[in-house]
């Protein structure tokens, strides 16, 4: 018997709890399909624990009803709620079969690991372990604040103004006060 808190998503139940998606992914028949043979877009987790040297496994083919017979999928990772990213792992993916592949050099700490595609299937996503805590991030409109970032409104005759979400990112609940003066 696994860890309950052990990563395993075979999508038999659709879209795992918090991932977010992007574009024309659709989950249904036990894998997740990105339909678009020509746009790319994202399927993101949530926070997942690394431990050293540790592994991410998961399935992957060129999706059946699409017209080309190659695709790229591409991963990364960030270790800070999406602000910074690696640098992508692109695979060409021919076959229409599920092929397993490795997404290996995840430092250990907590990352989100982001499949990006187009005309793809993927399946049988497994390692890491599902963060069992809160996990706050900074957003300004959709796009992720790294720690420490500066807001240049520039050359300013009027009040600038910027619209920043505290989002919890994490697998639990996260009880916060935040106080905040005029800046």
């Amino acid at each position: 018997m696994k860890d309950e808190n052990y990563l395993y998503v075979d999508f038999a139940e659709g879209k795992p709890e918090g991932w977010t998606s992007d574009g024309d992914w659709t989950f249904t028949s036990g894998y997740a399909a990105q339909t678009s043979t020509t746009t790319p877009s994202a399927l993101v987790t949530t926070p997942l624990t690394v431990a050293e040297n540790e592994t991410l496994t998961f399935k992957a083919c060129r999706n059946a009803s699409g017209q080309s017979n190659v695709t790229s999928l591409k991963t990364r990772f960030s270790t800070d709620g999406g602000a910074t990213w690696s640098d992508y792992v692109t695979r060409n993916i021919e076959s229409t079969s599920l092929t397993g592949y490795t997404l290996t050099g995840v430092p250990a700490g907590t990352v989100i690991v982001e499949f990006l595609g187009s005309n793809i299937k993927l399946d049988d996503i497994e390692g890491f372990t599902k963060t069992t805590a809160p996990a706050i991030a900074l957003f300004e409109g959709e796009t992720a604040v790294a720690n420490g970032a500066e807001k240049d409104f520039g050359f300013l005759s009027d009040n600038g103004v910027a619209i920043y979400t505290v989002k919890n990112i994490g697998n639990a609940t996260l009880e916060a006060t935040i106080a905040v003066d005029d800046v």
